[in-house]
């Protein structure tokens, strides 16, 4: 339904995301950043409504269902907007932005064991009311959930490890606290996901629009650079789980302390990764002809390469030295040198990073 003063036009795209519960506001914005990955330049709008409070049931089985009740003080009402566009090839200078959230740092899981613990039925004596039962069980099957998706994430080489800052759904505290452990996280989440918290105290589980109530707590707190690395995770009913890698955009505060950034770009990743060695841009490092050439490649690899594990660096320059076998007569004693400082300061950083 499209009211007339909204201004939106008729033919405008649409996807109704209905049903999915808690982890639908995740869904929603990857669906709308996908949108506006397809059309370049046009302005895509997420944008959710939660009305948990219609769900409050006190009937002859829910009052003696200690679950249930405790269902009725968790939730509450809420709703969301947010504006998504992709950049235009070639534009100079895109419009500033809170974040950017790359589809190669996406992922999502459903956990189907999960089903019968976090499932809507009805309550017969308040006429067939729908109401929300969710077991005890519930949180631990979104522990578990978490736990195989951060692997998945690591085996797709999402750096979800160099993560500045993580935002989840709001749940509720035993949620949080499996949430906490499954994601690696250090303390207790009031140390550990202090927005999440903080969004839950003041307004509940508002269901999908949660994940976007803890963001703006971590907008609000005034501690986000530009650059700095921000993750996304929402769990609902399924149990379905989603999650985003982002960095922060030039709408957060410009930072001079940090160097090297976090992580590296998601599609200098995906170039590293390549079985064909010769997509890779250190072979120009290794064939330049000049000191300014090889510079410039050695500070761009100095940017992108800290987040990769000592064992993926150690197997990237296997590769490399499979690739200086084959052809050393190309490789005067010059570059070999450039390349072997090069990789003995990539672990130095490493570490250092690790520490």
């Amino acid at each position: 339904m499209q009211l007339p003063g909204l201004g939106i036009p008729q033919n405008v795209c649409r996807a109704d995301i209905v049903g999915m519960g808690c982890h639908a506001g995740m869904n929603s914005l990857k669906t709308s950043a996908a949108w506006a990955i397809a059309n370049p330049g046009k302005y895509a709008l997420a944008c959710g409504v939660e009305v948990c409070s219609a769900q409050y049931v006190w009937g002859d089985e829910t009052r003696h269902n200690f679950a249930n009740v405790i269902v009725n003080s968790l939730f509450g009402d809420g709703c969301f907007a947010a504006v998504l566009r992709a950049a235009p090839e070639g534009e100079v200078q895109p419009p500033p932005a809170y974040l950017d959230m790359p589809p190669l740092w996406w992922t999502q899981m459903c956990v189907t064991g999960a089903l019968d613990d976090m499932i809507y039925t009805t309550e017969v004596a308040e006429k067939n009311k729908c109401r929300f039962d969710l077991s005890e069980l519930a949180p631990y099957h979104v522990g578990t959930g978490l736990f195989s998706m951060m692997g998945d994430a690591i085996e797709k080489r999402i750096p979800v490890h160099y993560a500045d800052h993580v935002v989840t759904h709001t749940g509720g505290k035993t949620v949080l606290d499996c949430s906490a452990v499954a994601l690696g996280l250090e303390g207790a989440p009031h140390d550990s996901l202090p927005c999440t918290v903080e969004a839950l105290r003041d307004y509940g589980n508002q269901s999908s629009c949660s994940i976007m109530f803890a963001f703006d707590k971590l907008v609000k707190r005034g501690n986000v650079c530009d650059g700095d690395v921000g993750l996304f995770v929402t769990m609902g009913p399924g149990a379905g789980l989603e999650m985003a890698l982002w960095t922060a955009g030039d709408r957060f505060q410009h930072s001079t302390q940090r160097c090297v950034k976090p992580v590296m770009d998601p599609h200098v990743a995906e170039i590293m990764v390549e079985e064909e060695e010769e997509e890779c841009d250190f072979r120009h490092m290794v064939s330049a002809s000049s000191d300014e050439e090889r510079e410039e490649g050695r500070s761009k690899y100095q940017v992108a390469t800290p987040p990769v594990a000592i064992d993926e660096i150690t197997l990237f320059y296997a590769r490399l030295k499979k690739l200086l076998s084959e052809a050393p007569e190309q490789l005067p004693e010059e570059q070999m040198n450039i390349i072997m400082s090069f990789k003995d300061s990539v672990f130095k950083e490493t570490r250092q990073q690790k520490v």
